[in-house]
């Protein structure tokens, strides 16, 4: 039908009421395409929205720029995304409409998510209260949904988790009230992510199945793809090998068909904690080289701090301690400065298995009671059961 409609104007529209319409059609071609996980050919359509002539100059051109900025994000191309992410404010600034406003809310939300991705995480925080304070002004109760999953996954990763999970519940709320089934995966998922971490996994691992299924019901290919690797990644933890495996190689296919690279570091993190688990330390030091070097093509600072911890993990296996050294004097910096937390007092836990393994008790004490203190502020009880276990000297299991 949006073909159809396009074949009705002129190739190459003359009046500014055919352009608006020639460019709005050409952004809801991309958006299906986009949905549909097609991501070269909603490019084909945003760019043949752009040609069209003064566009740059419209509201109708600010849309096309903001599904551009998300392709590029899921593209793991950033900065041509947070590029684009100011053009769509620059262009709806002097609007006090509500429907560039609601561009604009949008296009605040992208450049939060990047901000994050980045390690950019009070930037992000800022971008993102500034992005649900318009979404509450415009009563845009879908849009707030977003928001606010938003604000969870930032405020979670600063180990802020019980604003994250108010945000959480409220988007929640909010979604299942209005039939918002595409928003009440992500809030889902999100909370998953907290669910593994504080190690109840089989409240995380039927929220991940729930997503997933929206997900196929939906066809929202991303989220279909993002839940296989977040189900490995619960699966990894109960040593579930062979399910692991299947779900990161159908994550990986789906996220490659699709032309996204932004979750392929973590993909490859967890084939390396997959591989580290099976006791085969050098495909795990293959992964994880792999997930760095993606990651530091991205320039996502914390996929970066948290490669480089598996890479330490990985040689502590391997008794190669100079190199453990190296790599969490990489890591470390970097986990703080994103303020990952849980990823900080992980890599203090293998930091003070490096000192027990060099002889260095009191060091080791010392550490491990920092990485329990901030386990405990996170509430995160698995790890706190391994530093007891560790503690009496009980355990010598990869984590």
């Amino acid at each position: 039908h949006l073909g159809q409609a396009r074949s009705l104007l002129p190739q190459i529209p003359g009046n500014p009421m055919d352009v608006a319409r020639a460019a709005d059609i050409a952004y809801h071609i991309a958006s299906v395409l986009e949905s549909q996980g097609k991501y070269k050919e909603a490019f084909t359509a945003i760019k043949q929205g752009l040609d069209l002539p003064n566009v740059t100059q419209i509201l109708e051109g600010a849309q096309l720029y903001l599904i551009g900025t998300g392709l590029f994000y899921r593209q793991g191309d950033y900065e041509k995304s947070s590029a684009w992410a100011q053009r769509v404010i620059d262009l709806v600034n002097n609007h006090v409409e509500t429907a560039p406003q609601k561009i604009k809310a949008r296009a605040l939300y992208l450049m939060a998510v990047i901000n994050y991705r980045q390690g950019n995480l009070q930037r992000a925080v800022a971008l993102g209260e500034e992005s649900l304070a318009h979404y509450e002004k415009l009563q845009d109760l879908p849009g707030e949904v977003s928001a606010r999953t938003n604000l969870l996954v930032i405020y979670l990763n600063q180990g802020a988790w019980n604003i994250a999970v108010t945000h959480g519940e409220k988007a929640l709320a909010i979604a299942q009230r209005i039939h918002y089934k595409e928003g009440e995966a992500r809030v889902a998922a999100n909370l998953g992510e907290i669910y593994r971490y504080q190690g109840h996994l089989e409240e995380a691992r039927l929220a991940y199945t729930s997503v997933l299924n929206i997900s196929k019901e939906l066809g929202m290919t991303f989220g279909e793809a993002l839940m296989e690797n977040n189900l490995a990644a619960v699966a990894i933890q109960e040593d579930q090998f062979s399910e692991a495996e299947q779900r990161l190689q159908r994550s990986e296919t789906l996220f490659n068909t699709m032309g996204s690279e932004s979750m392929l570091p973590e993909i490859y993190r967890h084939y390396g904690e997959l591989a580290l688990k099976r006791a085969d330390p050098q495909t795990a030091l293959v992964h994880g080289e792999k997930s760095l070097t993606l990651a530091k093509s991205q320039g996502n600072a914390q996929e970066i701090g948290r490669s480089q911890h598996l890479i330490a993990k990985i040689y502590l296996e391997l008794q190669t301690y100079p190199a453990v050294n190296a790599a969490l004097d990489a890591a470390i910096p970097l986990l703080e400065e994103t303020k990952d937390l849980y990823g900080t007092a992980h890599a203090r836990l293998t930091l003070a298995k490096l000192q027990l393994a060099l002889g260095n008790q009191q060091a080791a004490h010392t550490i491990l009671q920092s990485a329990a203190e901030q386990f405990k502020a996170l509430d995160a009880r698995r790890e706190l059961a391994h530093i007891r276990a560790l503690r009496e000297g009980e355990s010598t299991q990869v984590m």
